[in-house]
């Protein structure tokens, strides 16, 4: 089985990115996100995306916020939906 040349490339710098963070001494979740999380969105194709919104509320909200294209991004409100 064959596989396109485009897959060998994500493989490989998905398997850089692994590397990188198995060699990290000492890192908290923050810097995981920055160094590893982020960089795999962007080699997925994943660049519209909002980090995780702020919460005055003690609620529970994702650590990323995936689209499907720019448009759908920048037409969303950055701020929490209201408590009912």
């Amino acid at each position: 089985m064959s596989r396109p040349a485009d897959l060998d490339s994500f493989l490989a710098l998905a398997l850089t990115l692994l590397e990188e963070a198995s060699s990290f001494h000492s890192i908290n979740e923050a810097s995981s996100e920055m160094k590893l999380i982020r960089p795999l969105f962007k080699l997925l194709g994943g660049a519209d995306y909002l980090p995780q919104q702020g919460s005055d509320h003690n609620e529970c909200i994702p650590d990323h916020q995936l689209f499907g294209n720019s448009e759908s991004k920048n037409s969303t409100s950055t701020k929490p939906a209201p408590q009912r």
